[in-house]
């Protein structure tokens, strides 16, 4: 749930502002924005593949879906960098326990941040698609249940929807081929290709880790490397000021947790390429993935 109750991003820290090392970046975005979203249901409720489109500035989300596989088109239509992030209730977590856990997270606190984590389990989202763009990702509703999803603002809270997904679906489908695998572990990704061609590409994302991970795709401006981001992120407006103009977000993968896959489609301009992940890590105050070296790079042509 980026932005979502569930998402509430606690990497939300992330290239921008790249003060990631703020507790208060814990946030997923958890909160879903207040923004309405606009959506359509697949016709067929045992259909493999669902889809929905959600408009940030208003969106809407049906009540139900069946179990199986869930296509979800964000279109950015505000003026600000929006994320579509999704979870599901843990057992014996209630609509009311999944409300209170995201109304902690987005206390900015750690604590906040931990709480969700024993409510919610993430599988994803569209993230950080900036204005005028649009991003698909497929998620997986594979056990009944209580789901969230949360749009909203990469800096900001947003506001939390709740659905359930109900059996009878294809809750066995799997998900379609992805032209990159790239495996999430503590803390590195594995499988991330060192070239590639420019046009849609879509990665499948696997979390074989203990902990949360997402993968957020920025570009950088001639000359800049990783090194650099690191550099940054370390020195004192990396902590408190705003990002740097040579960072250019490319959209990625939400939230997602230990055991989980998804697969979002991004399109890439050429240009050299980092994959990150800001999420905090509990055993560490909190401290980013970035930091812990889940950094990698790429470059498109």
């Amino acid at each position: 749930m980026q932005g979502t109750t569930l998402t509430q991003r606690s990497r939300r820290a992330r290239l921008a502002p790249l003060a990631v090392l703020v507790p208060s970046a814990l946030l997923l975005g958890l909160a879903i924005p207040a923004f309405a979203v606009s959506s359509s249901h697949a016709s067929s409720s045992r259909a493999a593949l669902q889809s929905i489109t959600i408009k940030a500035s208003a969106p809407t989300l049906p009540s139900s879906f069946s179990a199986g596989l869930l296509s979800v088109t964000l279109v950015n239509d505000t003026k600000g960098e929006v994320n579509a992030g999704f979870g599901r209730a843990n057992p014996g977590e209630t609509v009311a326990t999944f409300k209170a856990a995201d109304k902690a997270a987005n206390s900015g606190s750690l604590g906040g941040y931990v709480q969700l984590l024993k409510a919610v389990t993430f599988i994803g989202g569209p993230n950080d698609v900036v204005p005028g763009a649009s991003e698909t990702a497929v998620v997986q509703l594979a056990t009944p249940g209580l789901y969230g999803v949360s749009v909203s603002p990469t800096n900001g809270p947003g506001k939390l929807s709740l659905f359930t997904v109900t059996a009878g679906g294809a809750s066995a489908a799997t998900l379609p081929a992805a032209a990159v695998s790239v495996t999430l572990k503590d803390f590195k990704f594995i499988g991330l290709p060192k070239h590639l061609s420019a046009g849609t590409v879509t990665f499948q994302m696997t979390n074989t880790g203990t902990e949360v991970h997402e993968m957020q795709v920025v570009r950088l401006d001639p000359g800049k490397t990783q090194q650099d981001v690191l550099k940054f992120l370390q020195s004192p407006q990396g902590q408190n000021g705003p990002p740097p103009a040579w960072v250019h977000d490319d959209g990625g993968m939400d939230n997602v947790s230990p055991h989980q896959s998804a697969d979002v489609t991004v399109n890439l301009v050429p240009g050299y390429y980092l994959a990150v992940c800001f999420m905090p890590d509990v055993k560490k105050n909190g401290e980013p993935h970035i930091m812990e070296g889940m950094i990698g790079h790429f470059t498109v042509s």
